[in-house]
């Protein structure tokens, strides 16, 4: 495995020379190439998934692909957990045109997170140390803190 690494640094340094901007997304969770990949290509198929990369990683983006139609709560764990939305309307064949409320849906949840920026996009997962949560027993939660204020 660590000639992978080392090829895998290799290539960064020599595309990072030719273009300073250069950003690599990739569908790997290896923790050697984290620290070279600027987004990963994620599937959470659970309501109640524990990201464990990004608690342990909280510079690495990851996204959450959403399958269904009907996939509302894959779109409020992104919002929970600082996921990338990844719409895969009709099994990457479609758009997001294909599901026009699940569209709608997720409109709505990027404008929140605009609207939200630095709590919701510029902000790490934290553990939800010292909070106290109350509702019935289907509110989930995530705990955020700023990347710029701390």
């Amino acid at each position: 495995m660590q000639a992978v690494r080392e090829t895998l640094c290799d290539f960064f340094a020599a595309a990072c020379a030719r273009s300073p901007r250069f950003c690599l997304a990739s569908e790997t969770h290896w923790d050697r190439a984290i620290s070279f990949v600027d987004a990963s290509y994620s599937r959470f198929f659970s309501r109640e998934h524990l990201p464990t990369v990004g608690y342990t990683f909280p510079e690495f983006w990851q996204s959450c692909c959403i399958t269904g139609h009907y996939d509302y709560a894959m779109i409020n764990n992104c919002l929970r957990y600082g996921h990338l939305v990844t719409v895969e309307a009709r099994c990457l064949h479609g758009s997001a045109a294909d599901a026009p409320k699940l569209a709608a849906y997720v409109k709505e949840a990027l404008r929140l997170r605009r609207d939200l920026w630095e709590t919701l996009w510029h902000s790490r997962v934290v553990g939800p140390t010292g909070v106290e949560v109350t509702g019935d027993g289907d509110v989930l939660h995530g705990l955020h803190r700023s990347r710029m204020t701390g």
